[in-house]
């Protein structure tokens, strides 16, 4: 990049480059490190319209999934409880991206995460209950 590093002009690049391969409506997470470049770039493509029009299409909200984390103790349940809420997006973006190799995420996949779900959910509502005792 040549012009300077700010939140602003980080975003423009990105948006533009999404666009120009035509991923926009494929894009499914951004990770960065903490830079308070990088943490304002996302600040501003929060407002992108062209990443609130692949939302309304699916009638979805912004939503930071949670990531499953090996050291924190439900993480696994948060990554799901969220998943689910958004298969239909997760599904069509994963599925149309995986043309060429035939693995697709299928409704047995979703079936299976639910069943792991509703066991993990047992452990989180205990852990809370844990802590409010405390």
């Amino acid at each position: 990049m040549e012009e300077t590093h700010n939140g602003f002009n980080i975003k423009s690049r990105l948006v533009s480059c999404c666009k120009k391969f035509h991923l926009v409506d494929k894009l499914f997470s951004i990770s960065l490190d903490n830079a308070t470049a990088n943490t304002s770039a996302m600040q501003f493509l929060k407002e992108d319209p062209s990443i609130k029009l692949v939302l309304e299409e699916y009638g979805l909200r912004k939503k930071v999934i949670a990531l499953d984390t090996p050291t924190q103790w439900n993480s696994t349940y948060k990554l799901l409880h969220d998943a689910i809420a958004y298969r239909d997006v997760l599904t069509d973006m994963y599925n149309e991206s995986r043309t060429t190799d035939g693995q697709f995420i299928t409704n047995g996949h979703w079936s299976l995460a639910k069943i792991f779900h509703d066991v993990l959910e047992t452990f989180d509502n205990a852990t809370h209950i844990f802590f409010l005792c405390l």
